[in-house]
């Protein structure tokens, strides 16, 4: 879907997933352990790099912020 967007340039709806992602990933602790790391690998490989392409470099350190401290866990 990422990648829809971002051949549309629908940079609103990028933004809103980014969000939409960053929110989830700080709630992430919840969910199951296998869960939990398809959406880390999910924002590692997708949304960070989104959020450097959309020049948000504070919002792209969180979310890898997020990813270690749950992977570690």
């Amino acid at each position: 879907m990422i990648q829809t967007f971002y051949r549309q340039n629908k940079t609103e709806l990028l933004l809103i997933k980014l969000f939409d992602r960053f929110h989830n990933i700080q709630t992430v602790s919840i969910k199951p352990y296998e869960k939990r790391q398809e959406i880390i690998l999910e924002t590692q490989q997708e949304f960070i790099p989104l959020a450097e392409y959309l020049k948000l470099p504070k919002i792209a350190i969180e979310l890898n912020k997020y990813c270690e401290l749950y992977t570690t866990k």
